[in-house]
């Protein structure tokens, strides 16, 4: 049974698969972590991870968001936004951090003054 309990506390984390494609938009509370495509808006309350296989086409809204796949679109973060090497981002990123990683390609504005 604490077993039980514990799990529970653990923040639940969404994941779309590798091969999967979405369209639409995607909201909630749980962390995300994208491996497949997706092609809408995503707003969360929490991290949202772009896999390496990862693609979106769209605004991504969130408490941080790292991108180590493909991201075209405009990214907010709220706490914090990082192109991982080989990671890409076509589009504005605001945030009041923001962290392009040696080797991942940016390409848009960046402002620091929201999130």
């Amino acid at each position: 049974m604490g077993e039980m309990m514990n799990s529970e506390r653990r923040p639940a984390t969404t994941h779309i698969a590798a091969g999967s494609k979405v369209f639409g938009e995607i909201t909630g509370t749980t962390d995300l972590v994208i491996e497949g495509e997706i092609e809408g808006k995503l707003h969360l309350k929490n991290g949202v991870v772009v896999a390496s296989s990862g693609v979106v086409r769209g605004e991504i809204k969130a408490s941080s968001v790292r991108v180590a796949g493909k991201v075209q679109g405009n990214v907010e973060g709220h706490e914090m936004i990082e192109i991982l090497p080989k990671g890409t981002l076509e589009g504005d990123a605001t945030s009041p951090r923001v962290v392009i990683s040696d080797g991942a390609f940016f390409k848009g504005n960046i402002d620091m003054d929201g999130g």
